[in-house]
This record gives structure tokens, C-alpha cells and sequence, in this order.
């Protein structure tokens, strides 16, 4: 049986278009995202230049001032077939905008090559907090902006976000073997997924704000690599934590939260899935 959605109007929609529209929403913004990086400036090839805070200031500011606009007016997008996704979905959209910029930098191989020493970290670590302040208010914005409220979690539930961050961090140190920029990207998703998923399985709930947590870890697992990691101008980090630096500022900026939110859809799906069996069962 094909599953519809109700609009305000009394017609049924297939559910199924909502992603396929979500779908080709997140190209849109993909593309939006990598022209951004070009009309900024943002270089398209490998080595340090990839690093935001290593532009020229205006061109920074720039970039991140356009993707915050290009955020405000896709947060004002409303669909309502779409409802699992509630608000997430804008801030989603905007993520993926900010991993078309992404797109545009090159993999921590070359950028620790140009570096030539672990100092890189600290410039590293100072970029992915000025992308957590960005995209917390793009999640602030989320929920703001659309008639979406965040679930009824404890805000204070530091349980799972303890959970959470202790299963991303252990993921990305066990997935974050190669500091070319594809195995970056899809380790720091491939974490935000298990994180997700895993701490809703052990706990039954997450965290309000999970989609922080990658970010957070990053910027720790930088910090330790600037005072521990040895190997970065030959590009073969080693160290007790170096899995947790082979991912780029902007890679845990828009695939870290995006994974996260993915693992929560899961959960969400695989109970809807029960649900649906118990009513076919009781029927």
C-alpha cells in the first residue's frame, strides 16, 4: 500500500514525492553552494588555500554571509508531505549548501602538506568554531522561522549527548583512516549515522541538540592533534587521536549534523515500520 500525505486542501499526495522533491531540493542547494565558492574566490584545488580562515578576510565573510541568506530564505520552505522531517529538513538544506562550498576545498592530505606542522591544527580548530556558531543558528533559525518545535527532550540530558559524542568520536577514530577528501567526507557521515542511530537504539532518545555534537568533537580531536600529532608534512598523521583530524572544517560542518539527522530518521523509520506491522497484525 502506498503511503499518502493529507494537504490542507484534502488531497492525497504520495509520500514518495516529497523526497524525490527533497532530492532534487538538496541538488539545488549543492549547486548553489559550490557557485557561491566560485564567485567568492573559494579555490577549487588542493592545498591549504582550502582552509576558510587562510582567505582573505572579505572573501570569508563574504562566503559565509551569502550561504547565511541563501539559508534564511530555504528555511522559509514548506512542505508538508514531508513530515518527518519537520524542521530538520530547512536546516538539512542549508547544510547541504554549506557542502557545496566544501566541495570547492581540498582534502586534508594536501592541506597538511602545505602546512608543514602541527600549528595547522589550531587554524583548523579556530575555523570549525566559527562554523559551529553558524550552524547553530541555522538550526536556531529552523525552528524559528517554520511552526516545527523541537522534541520534548530534557534540555539538560547530558547522558545522551554523552553517549552520542562518545560514539562519533569512537567511529571517526576507527573510520578516519586516510585524509583524502571522499574518505573525510563519508567517515564523518558514516559517524553522524552510527551516533545517531546507535544512542536512540542504547537509550531511546537523543540529544536536542546532536546536530552540535560533530562539530564539538572535531574541534577537540584538532586541539589534541596541534599538541600530540606528529607526520603532518608528509601527510601521515599519526598520534592516539589522529582519525578525529583527517576530516576538513567545512566536511564535519555540513555532513556531520546531516548524519546525525540521518540516524535519527532511521530510528523513526524502523519504529513507523513496527507500528504498521502491529496494526496489519491486530487488523
Amino acid at each position: 500500500m502506498v503511503k499518502t500525505m493529507n494537504t490542507e486542501q484534502g488531497v492525497n499526495i504520495p509520500a514518495w514525492t516529497g523526497w524525490v522533491l527533497m532530492g532534487s531540493l538538496a541538488a539545488l542547494c549543492l549547486f548553489v553552494g559550490n557557485l557561491i565558492g566560485s564567485l567568492t574566490g573559494f579555490p577549487y584545488y588542493d592545498g591549504y588555500q582550502g582552509s576558510l580562515t587562510q582567505q582573505p578576510l572579505s572573501i570569508a565573510l563574504l562566503s559565509l554571509l551569502v550561504i547565511t541568506l541563501a539559508t534564511m530564505l530555504m528555511l522559509r520552505i514548506n512542505m508538508i508531505w514531508i513530515v518527518v522531517l519537520d524542521a530538520r529538513m530547512a536546516a538539512s538544506l542549508s547544510l547541504v549548501t554549506i557542502a557545496g562550498l566544501s566541495m570547492r576545498a581540498g582534502g586534508m592530505r594536501s592541506i597538511m602538506q602545505a602546512a608543514g606542522g602541527p600549528q595547522l591544527f589550531w587554524w583548523l580548530a579556530a575555523e570549525l568554531s566559527i562554523l559551529l556558531v553558524v550552524v547553530c543558528l541555522v538550526n536556531a533559525a529552523a525552528f524559528a522561522l517554520t511552526s516545527s518545535k523541537p522534541a520534548a527532550r530534557a534540555s539538560t540530558d547530558w547522558s545522551a549527548a554523552g553517549v552520542q559524542a562518545a560514539i562519533f568520536a569512537l567511529a571517526m577514530w576507527i573510520l578516519g583512516q586516510s585524509p583524502l577528501k571522499a574518505q573525510g567526507v563519508w567517515s564523518v557521515v558514516a559517524s553522524g549515522i552510527l551516533a545517531g542511530f546507535l544512542t536512540h537504539l542504547l537509550i531511546g532518545r537523543t540529544w536536542r541538540w546532536s546536530w552540535g555534537i560533530p562539530l564539538v568533537v572535531g574541534i577537540v580531536g584538532y586541539v589534541a592533534n596541534a599538541l600530540t600529532a606528529t607526520g603532518v608534512d608528509v601527510a601521515k598523521l599519526s598520534g592516539p587521536v589522529a582519525g578525529l583530524a583527517l576530516a576538513s572544517p567545512l566536511d564535519y560542518a555540513a555532513a556531520g549534523p546531516l548524519g546525525m539527522m540521518l540516524g535519527e530518521l532511521l530510528t523513526r523509520e524502523h519504529h513507523d515500520a513496527d507500528d504498521d506491522a502491529g496494526n496489519t497484525a491486530n487488523a
